[in-house]
């Protein structure tokens, strides 16, 4: 399957009529479509779930007891935040129905739609009978990370459902015009930075690869274009098209490569005495800690920061 950005694409809008009207309501906003959207979905049948706290809640759920070997993406969503029983509660609920492999897909389409934004995930999550599905109820426009994941969606198979509250029935439909998606996400001055950092890094790394350190600082850097989706969706812009078989790689490469493994440099470490000499937490300390990682195990500079934060 592929999806040419020169065709829009369309999704049907289903109105929902609240118990209340929203016409009489002082101050209505997207806050109060959702709450409203969520109590006649629950008057339904549905069991409930808010879209904000997915990724959040499930970044702890799969890598809290894991942060230190999770790359930096997951480190940053997770930050300082503690899994709390509410939490938990809401993992466990929509584990008991959304299959784990469908979560984690999930999780990806975030972390992409993230680069763009915000993680773009829906308002609602629905679940009943054993079945769910995933809900945005409409307000104003849609964010640009709302419309690159309803089209990540689409490529990975998945439906996605959009309601708006109003007081009578409307035929709507909602439209995404992916050349203008694409031009806004990668017109953004932030992702030009990252992109351009990013390859200019590489280019200094490719420049010095003669040695084992430059070598293996070049591959960590390539590996972390491949993760990042700005490239992707670059590639998709150029070629006029998004291939789903490009975003199941584009995942799979990510899921791949999410956790370091930094055991075999560890078990090495604490039985090194000259390493072990090198104390306190001085900047000088940590770059002389570095640096004698760096020619004791062939690594660049960014996977030797990276080992400093188990010190």
């Amino acid at each position: 399957m592929e999806i040419k950005l020169s065709e829009k694409l369309r999704f049907p809008v289903k109105t929902i009529i609240p118990s209340v009207d929203i016409n009489q309501l002082d101050n209505f906003s997207a806050f109060s479509a959702v709450r409203l959207a969520k109590r006649q979905f629950e008057n339904s049948g549905f069991a409930v779930y808010e879209g904000g706290d997915f990724e959040d809640n499930f970044s702890l759920f799969f890598y809290e007891n894991e942060k230190p070997f999770c790359d930096e993406y997951i480190k940053v969503k997770i930050g300082k935040s503690c899994t709390t029983d509410a939490k938990k509660e809401y993992c466990n609920d929509i584990c008991s129905v959304v299959p784990e492999p469908d979560i984690r897909l999930l999780l990806a389409l975030c972390r992409f739609c993230s680069y763009t934004g915000d993680p773009g995930f829906p308002d609602l999550v629905l679940m009943k009978s054993g079945k769910w599905n995933l809900v945005y109820v409409l307000f104003d426009e849609l964010s640009l990370s709302q419309k690159m994941f309803l089209l990540l969606s689409r490529l990975a198979g998945l439906d996605i459902k959009i309601v708006r509250l109003d007081m009578e029935e409307k035929e709507e439909k909602l439209e995404v015009d992916l050349f203008a998606l694409f031009n806004s996400v990668l017109g953004e001055r932030r992702a030009k930075n990252i992109m351009d950092g990013l390859e200019e890094n590489i280019r200094d790394a490719e420049s010095r690869a003669s040695s084992a350190q430059w070598e293996d600082e070049m591959n960590y850097l390539l590996d972390e274009k491949s993760k990042n989706p700005l490239f992707l969706f670059k590639k998709w812009k150029l070629q006029g098209f998004a291939p789903a078989s490009e975003l199941k790689g584009a995942i799979h490469f990510v899921m791949a490569h999410s956790r370091n493994d930094f055991e075999k440099y560890l078990d090495q470490l604490k039985d090194d005495a000259t390493f072990m000499l090198i104390a306190g937490k001085t900047e000088e300390a940590m770059k002389r800690r570095a640096e004698y990682m760096q020619k004791k195990f062939g690594i660049g500079r960014s996977r030797s920061r990276l080992l400093l934060n188990f010190f």
